[in-house]
């Protein structure tokens, strides 16, 4: 304890009075060595929460349990041995000797049995869940999850740091340093190094603090000039942040954003994703007359990273009935557990659902998995022949064929799609010439387009016409077509099928379940023959396979698609994406006070108006629009506008590998009223300082402080190098070595846009922490020892002078140091026969 603590203590209790007891505990407390290693403490512990996964601290109580029962094992075989052991021996030494030994051979004993008998039932299997493991659940699911993105945080790391508890840390430890340091330091030379120490200390907080505050980060794109190459483009003055995310609401009045700071960024929320957490972020319309006043802009989902796909929801059906678009949902049932083992004791359960259309379009076909392809057979009569075939067998030996049908002599004719088999139906021989697994060429006709499906290509002979080709498609019979030749100009003459001559390839090496609505479904493949299950109607279900079955869930007399999330699974997420809501999607609801409402689903968009999804448009009641888009939140610059004149990459020696990018760049200082250009490299950035407040002002004395205030806290922003336009430069390269241009350009480029506000002051206080750590560990000593001397000599001095004047005295001299401690040094001063030792001692 130093003297100047006790000199603090005796003024607090002087000073306050006993009402005013808390208010001492209180300065006390902020003086005391303890808080301040108490508060470190947490400090560390919050860190670590920011980094450690959550799973692993949940892994705590198992390893205590695993813990407790090895230290009961070894209690249980150490404890008798060790009693035994002492009882056995008289003597001290050997008691003590016979019960260590004791010890150490009961408690390897113990922590044995235990390896061999209870570890094997206690180890934990990830593979089958076999063994203990507390809150197994939660552990697997948050392995690799941190604290901060749980839904209750949303944070990303320099958030989770500069959140409010981790702020109130760190100013109660900078409180706490200050009031000790004054209350318990003597402010003395020799005390220099713990003084510039604690200085550093507070003067670093300081700093971070500013720096916290006043930090920004983003980026700009620059778009060229292509119209007059050389000239700068448009002015750009502000510049897209880089964590905040906006609902940006376009009119015919133009774009207002709506910054979204409270938006999640790691899980789920709302319908359909988490219903059970619900999302409601009300977002202020913008003021546009022609917008309806009752009009209420709402966020109500979000999906963290997913892929928007579409699906059909019933809608009420429209006046006209060529408009209609009528479908049935159709659900996979199964009664299978996951290792795929028959479970009949189970209900069975719905493992995939469909909505397949009615009509002619490729929407009435759905694979699940693979596994199991469900189709529909539409009503229309064309599609009798077809029905008719599908409840045909194949021979024994054939699990993909063809079935041919001469309408006109009656005669039918079954052949394996093989390549090379033929058959004849009456007088009209047929070929398999070609087998694909895909269509031969993109399907484009309307409701097909893009489709997928199997084909056979068929040579026909009928006796005495022209042979001719025909194209057989699996899924879809309406696509069948004739080809009859060639025309000059190469391209072929097509046809319908001829009705005369049907043909059906019927692929039963996939389980597949044929459905028509009024009349039944067949169920083909699977190495069995048809079954043909007649009446099947809305709310039946058939057996397709043993514990499998479809139901047909409901029917709808019209849908419309409708776009809605689908969740990437984690492994197949990019690590570098995840909550910077690059892949994520967000659900926005309009809504009027007369019940209309509408929801959308929008996906992330970097770039307002450049590049990404386009905005979604929306139509309000009464006929007005109103554009909505998911992207961040917009900036100004400090001051300046920026405008891209030039733009360069420059490759590698006799390569088109990009080395470095350079970007000439115009910048108007509005603030100075200066316009400049400078260029901006990978490793050398534009750098651009507006001035603070007092450059601004009139008059020497101001300037001269703003000018001081600069150089000690510059907020100097950077441009970096960023992006850029890869495709389009590429592309312009293409044409130069075609001889099209006459140098290669690019249509914007992109700068990162970063401050750093403080960071002198950070850096000041690092460099007092620096010198004052060796100063209180090498300088401080050495003073000391430098006093100590010069004090032991003085009194030699003293006690010499003592001894000439009384011929044999005793000097003494004390003093204390700055922790309190009382140093007392004496000599003994003798006279023998005309010499005069000294003996000095120095007491603690």
């Amino acid at each position: 304890m130093s003297a100047k603590w006790r000199r603090s203590q005796a003024w607090d209790d002087r000073f306050f009075p006993a009402w005013a007891a808390p208010a001492k505990w209180l300065l006390r407390a902020f003086s005391s060595i303890w808080l301040a290693v108490a508060l470190l403490t947490l400090i560390a512990l919050y860190c670590a929460v920011a980094s450690v996964p959550v799973g692993l601290f949940a892994l705590a109580p198992t390893y205590a349990l695993y813990g407790l029962t090895l230290l009961g094992a070894m209690a249980l075989i150490a404890a008798p041995t060790t009693l035994l052991a002492r009882r056995s021996a008289r003597s001290p030494g050997a008691r003590f000797a016979l019960t260590l030994a004791a010890l150490v051979v009961g408690a390897a004993a113990g922590a044995t049995l235990w390896s061999a008998f209870v570890w094997p039932a206690l180890r934990y299997d990830e593979a089958t869940g076999q063994g203990v493991r507390l809150f197994a659940h939660f552990v697997a699911e948050h392995m690799s999850t941190t604290l901060r993105r749980l839904p209750a945080f949303e944070m990303t790391e320099p958030q989770f740091y500069a959140w409010w508890p981790m702020r109130l840390l760190l100013w109660l430890f900078v409180i706490n340093l200050v009031v000790a340091t004054v209350r318990r330091i003597e402010f003395r030379f020799e005390n220099l190094g713990v003084l510039s120490v604690h200085t550093g200390i507070v003067v670093l907080a300081l700093g971070s603090a500013q720096y916290a505050s006043l930090k920004q980060e983003g980026d700009v794109l620059l778009l060229a000039n292509l119209e007059s190459p050389g000239e700068p483009g448009p002015a750009v003055s502000s510049f897209y942040d880089r964590d905040t995310p906006a609902l940006w609401v376009g009119t015919d009045a133009g774009w207002r954003q709506r910054p979204l700071p409270a938006l999640p960024r790691y899980n789920d929320y709302g319908e359909p994703l988490a219903p059970h957490r619900p999302l409601s972020i009300d977002v202020e319309p913008p003021a546009d007359p022609s917008l309806p006043a009752d009009l209420r802009i709402r966020v109500v989902g979000f999906a963290a990273y997913a892929e928007l796909v579409q699906r059909w929801a019933p809608a009420i059906p429209p006046t006209d009935s060529r408009s209609r678009r009528p479908a049935v949902r159709v659900e996979l049932l199964s009664q299978l557990d996951e290792a795929g083992r028959p479970s009949p004791q189970s209900p069975p359960t719905s493992v995939a659902q469909a909505t397949l259309l009615l009509g002619a379009t490729s929407q009435r076909r759905v694979d699940f998995g693979g596994a199991v392809v469900a189709q529909v057979v539409p009503s229309d009569a064309r599609y009798d022949s077809w029905w008719e075939a599908l409840k045909q067998p194949l021979p024994a030996h054939v699990r993909d064929g063809v079935v041919v049908q001469n309408v006109e002599e009656g005669a039918t004719a079954t052949l394996p799609a093989v390549e090379g088999a033929h058959a004849r139906a009456g007088s009209v021989q047929v070929t398999i010439l070609r087998v694909f697994a895909e269509p031969p060429f993109p399907i484009i006709t309307k409701g097909f387009e893009g489709a997928s499906s199997g084909a056979v290509l068929v040579r026909v002979e009928p006796e005495g016409k022209e042979p001719y080709e025909r194209y057989v498609y699996t899924e879809f019979p309406e696509l069948d077509q004739d080809i009859l030749g060639v025309r000059d100009d190469g391209r072929p003459i097509r046809r319908d099928a001829d009705p005369k001559l049907r043909m059906h390839r019927l692929d039963d090496t996939t389980l597949r379940a044929y459905v028509r609505l009024g009349q039944g479904v067949v169920v083909r493949g699977a190495g069995a023959k048809p079954r043909v299950i007649d009446g099947a109607a809305v709310g039946d279900v058939v057996e397709i396979a043993p514990m499998v079955g479809l139901r047909l869930a409901a029917e709808y007399a019209h849908v419309e698609a409708v776009e809605e999330p689908a969740p990437v699974p984690p492994e197949q997420r990019r690590r570098d994406l995840v909550g910077t809501y690059a892949a994520s999607l967000l659900a926005v609801e309009l809504r009027t006070a007369d019940g209309w409402s509408r929801r959308v689903w929008l996906p992330f968009s970097k770039y307002l108006g450049v590049g990404g999804s386009p905005p979604v448009t929306v139509t309000l009641p009464g006929g007005r629009s109103v554009s909505l888009l998911f992207g961040r939140e917009m900036q100004s610059l400090p001051g300046v506008e920026l405008q891209l004149v030039d733009f360069e990459m420059i490759p590698y020696p006799h390569s088109d590998v990009p080395r470095d990018f350079v970007s000439l760049v115009q910048v108007r200082d509005l603030l100075r009223g200066v316009v400049y250009r400078r260029t901006t490299r990978l490793n050398r950035p534009l750098k651009h300082a507006p001035p603070n407040a007092l450059e601004l002002r009139d008059g020497a004395v101001a300037s001269l402080l703003g000018s001081l205030l600069g150089k000690i806290a510059p907020n100097t922003y950077k441009f970096s190098q960023a992006g850029w336009d890869a495709q389009g430069w590429r592309q312009s390269l293409q044409e130069v070595r075609q001889g099209l241009r006459d140098r290669p350009r690019a249509a914007f480029t992109i700068l990162g846009v970063g401050n750093n506000p403080g960071i002198r002051i950070v850096a000041l206080g690092a460099l007092l922490f620096c010198l004052g750590v060796p100063w209180a560990f090498y300088v401080k000593p050495w003073l000391v020892r430098r006093k100590s001397k010069a004090l032991r000599a003085a009194l030699e001095r003293h006690a010499a002078a003592q001894e000439r004047r009384s011929g044999g005295e005793e000097a003494s001299l004390s003093r204390s140091d700055d922790a309190g401690r009382r140093t007392s040094v004496s000599l003994q001063v003798q006279r023998v026969e005309g010499e005069t030792p000294v003996q000095a001692g120095v007491e603690s």
